[in-house]
């Protein structure tokens, strides 16, 4: 039987075993400051990426804000648009063509009448005031603007006239007058 002689002593083999134990304990506290180093590494890079995934979100979300405030102009001056094409579509659907009623005036007025003011009061009254030859002729005209059936001109446009002042001038012999006639505005709508 061979018996190992150990020919080194306790106190060696104590320290070599120490020793072992502190290259092992070194060698694997190393090994794990390794892995704890990369795992650190591993996780600001990841930081690092999400910071900066966040920075160019705020980026796109600051970006959106400004087209979004440029919307809210673009959106105020739409609306402002749109109310005043309601009110010039309103106006226009609602105008009254005066245009119809002079040239009804002008087919009406007899030529020897002269007319030297048209004002249109209340929207349904028109203040004439003019010059004639005669008395007859501002007769004539009064006359004319209230016959409905007076040829090339609008029936039921003028419905009332009223003569307010007739004077003559003693020099020229012209008669001077001021009449109101009431017209109906919704014939001149159409």
């Amino acid at each position: 039987m061979a018996q190992s002689i150990n020919l080194i002593p306790q106190k060696e083999v104590a320290i070599q075993r120490e020793r072992k134990a502190l290259n092992v304990s070194t060698t694997v506290s190393i090994v794990m400051l390794l892995i704890t180093l990369v795992i650190f590494g591993v996780l600001v890079y990841l930081r690092n990426n999400i910071n900066k995934g966040i920075s160019a979100a705020d980026s796109r979300i600051d970006l959106s804000r400004k087209d979004i405030k440029a919307m809210t102009e673009m959106e105020i001056l739409a609306r402002n648009l749109n109310k005043k094409y309601k009110e010039l579509k309103k106006h226009f659907a609602d105008r009254v063509y005066h245009s119809v009623l002079l040239e009804d005036l002008v087919l009406r007025t007899p030529e020897t009448v002269f007319l030297t003011s048209l004002t249109v009061r209340e929207s349904v009254r028109l203040s004439i005031s003019g010059k004639a030859d005669n008395y007859l002729s501002v007769a004539d005209f009064t006359n004319r603007l209230i016959d409905q059936e007076f040829e090339g001109g609008m029936k039921s446009l003028i419905t009332a006239v009223t003569l307010k002042s007739v004077r003559l001038e003693n020099q020229t012999g012209i008669v001077e007058f001021t009449a109101e006639a009431d017209f109906d505005p919704e014939i001149l709508k159409k």
